[in-house]
């Protein structure tokens, strides 16, 4: 199961949580994040190139870094990993 930034608090992650649990399956919180101008940048050269599957946009940026709560140890397994790292080195940093 892997959730996205749509699960901006703890309320919200305990649902997804709690359906791990009934289904039998581990569940962990990898929490990645990057400078807002980072993402901005993303935004940006994925809607220029035109391969934007996703919905995403500035002002939807804009709602969520409003209403995100990082998440705590409390909530369960949690891994952080800076997102602007690449990913051999992120691999790594998440595996080591």
């Amino acid at each position: 199961m892997i959730l996205d930034a749509t699960y901006p608090t703890p309320g919200y992650r305990k649902e997804a949580a709690d359906t791990a649990r009934d289904m039998g399956i581990p569940f962990f919180i990898l929490h990645s994040s990057a400078p807002r101008a980072e993402l901005e940048q993303r935004l940006a050269r994925r809607q220029s190139q035109g391969s934007d599957i996703s919905d995403a946009t500035a002002a939807i940026l804009d709602e969520q870094m409003r209403h995100f709560q990082p998440p705590a140890q409390a909530e369960g397994r949690l891994l952080a990993c800076d997102a602007t790292t690449d990913i051999p080195a992120l691999l790594k940093e998440l595996t080591g």
